[in-house]
């Protein structure tokens, strides 16, 4: 059974202004909960290092882990802001230090060079040693 009420139109707009009093409330409520309790939080690896050829690099791989299973994030979602900050990281990171990796990659570079030359001398020097020793044994054995 269904019971009709009337209201006039003062009382009417006093319960529409409540409310509207309740919504901001309720919306005000939400965002301090999510701001203490939030339910989804990303987490930053940051590796650095280099590859077999000496290549420095600066690598990030950004995760979202829920605080709580009552809240579901989907996985199309949690992609487009995985994506959305690995480049903003990258960015920030090309725009700081960009040059000092380039430089590093450069002295990597150089002192692979260098390494090679002192291999190569010390070849042709223990070539040398190896050289005088025979002809040394030839002289002294005849």
């Amino acid at each position: 059974m269904k019971k009709i009420v009337q209201l006039d139109e003062y009382e009417y707009n006093k319960l529409a202004e409540l409310a509207k009093l309740n919504e901001e409330q309720i919306n005000q409520k939400a965002a301090d909960l999510w701001e203490k309790k939030g339910v989804a939080e990303i987490e930053i690896n940051i590796e650095t290092g280099h590859d077999t050829r000496h290549v420095f690099r600066i690598d990030f791989r950004p995760y979202i882990k829920y605080r709580s299973e009552r809240f579901f994030i989907p996985d199309k979602l949690r992609e487009r802001f995985r994506k959305i900050v690995k480049s903003e990281l990258n960015n920030s990171v090309e725009q700081k230090f960009g040059k000092a990796v380039d430089m590093i990659n450069i002295c990597n570079n150089k002192i692979d060079s260098v390494n090679k030359t002192r291999f190569l001398w010390m070849l042709v020097a223990a070539s040398g040693w190896a050289v005088a020793a025979v002809t040394l044994l030839w002289y002294f054995t005849k």
